[in-house]
């Protein structure tokens, strides 16, 4: 999804993958991200999460509350960050359906 962070001053719009939904239950354990105690798996790079930021301890998503991460783990700012945290559906621009970069062009999925 696009959204723009409210904690950050700039107007920067971001554009993350969503991994967790109001109610989930999220953490990063052995450096994989965890979703409702499972391991969660996607289309995203597979390298080991080396920061855990704020869901060391396990975090449960409230009302109107998503959890981000960027495709890249290691190298984004996204939820695990106080800077942007989770995300609420009112922060939510829209859905990225399209990527063009550098010859990478296609359907995001």
């Amino acid at each position: 999804v696009a959204f723009e962070s409210l904690s950050n001053e700039q107007d920067t719009t971001y554009v993350k993958r969503i991994v967790g939904v109001p109610g989930d239950k999220i953490t990063i354990k052995s450096g994989r991200l965890y979703v409702n105690g499972e391991k969660y798996d996607d289309v995203a790079d597979t390298e080991a999460i080396t920061y855990k930021g704020i869901v060391e301890s396990e975090l449960t998503l409230g009302n109107d509350e998503y959890f981000v991460l960027g495709d890249n783990r290691n190298n984004s700012e996204d939820s695990r960050y106080p800077s942007i945290g989770v995300i609420s559906k009112e922060q939510i621009k829209g859905k990225v359906w399209f990527k063009t970069s550098f010859g990478d062009f296609g359907i995001v999925n």
